[in-house]
């Protein structure tokens, strides 16, 4: 089946093989979309993302369409955020792997007094406060939810962060083409493997366009979901004991 995203906050997927950890900006005509993506930067260190749109006590809205799928497997996407000690605390899904191309979803995001609230289903004809949300944070990453049997049931999920996947822990599964002027984002996915024999490492399984969204670049991404200077100092002290 084939899956396409398109305006408001959407994410996308690019070609080439990336290895864990790795960030390089390529031509865009080395990679697989049709799009016109000059002064794109394409990377996987851009793990978490925020919105550029959002004010205080209002609404920010995004709109995510299904842009393209040319895998054999289906995956659901979304948004997850993290916990304090670095791992996975909330998934947001966007899309089911049974939804098709030009599926839209627009997504709603609220700083409610300092409490990040999201929702799928918001409904300006009533109160904010009326309105379902789902508690979230104002940094997150991307995830695909990979039903590699094709049986509605999700074998593993990759993240922007690739240390939390559930398989193939470290390897880059999901790579991102960013504009800070447009201030969107493509995020493209590779679903097979890094072990199987037919692995191509070209990134054009799924792809989701975005759009109000910034990369937030460490150690910022550390602070804001709590970690605060206590995790760098800590950290700093691991990396001078290793070195003794």
């Amino acid at each position: 089946m084939k899956k396409t995203l398109v305006k408001g906050m959407a994410l996308a997927f690019v070609g080439s093989m990336f290895v864990a950890g790795s960030a390089m900006a390529l031509p865009w005509d080395s990679l697989n979309t049709d799009y016109p993506l000059a002064n794109y930067e394409v990377s996987t260190s851009m793990d978490y993302w925020t919105p550029t749109d959002l004010t205080t006590n209002a609404t920010g809205t995004s709109l995510f369409q299904l842009e393209v799928e040319n895998a054999g497997y289906e995956s659901n996407f979304g948004l997850y955020t993290i916990k304090s000690d670095g791992t996975v605390d909330t998934n947001f899904q966007v899309f089911a792997a049974s939804q098709s191309p030009l599926t839209k979803k627009t997504i709603t995001f609220w700083d409610d007094a300092g409490t990040f609230k999201i929702t799928d289903s918001f409904n300006a004809n009533i109160a904010i406060e009326l309105n379902t949300w789902t508690n979230f944070a104002s940094v997150f990453g991307f995830y695909y939810d990979v039903d590699a049997g094709n049986n509605g049931t999700i074998d593993y999920t990759f993240y922007t962060d690739s240390s939390l996947n559930t398989i193939d822990k470290g390897w880059e599964h999901i790579t991102t083409a960013y504009s800070a002027n447009n201030k969107d984002v493509y995020i493209y996915l590779e679903d097979l493997l890094s072990t199987d024999q037919n692995y191509d490492g070209d990134f054009d399984d799924m792809t989701v366009y975005a759009n109000d969204l910034k990369p937030v670049p460490e150690p910022a991404t550390m602070l804001l979901m709590g970690t605060g200077l206590a995790g760098l100092a800590g950290a700093a002290r691991r990396r001078r004991s290793k070195k003794a």
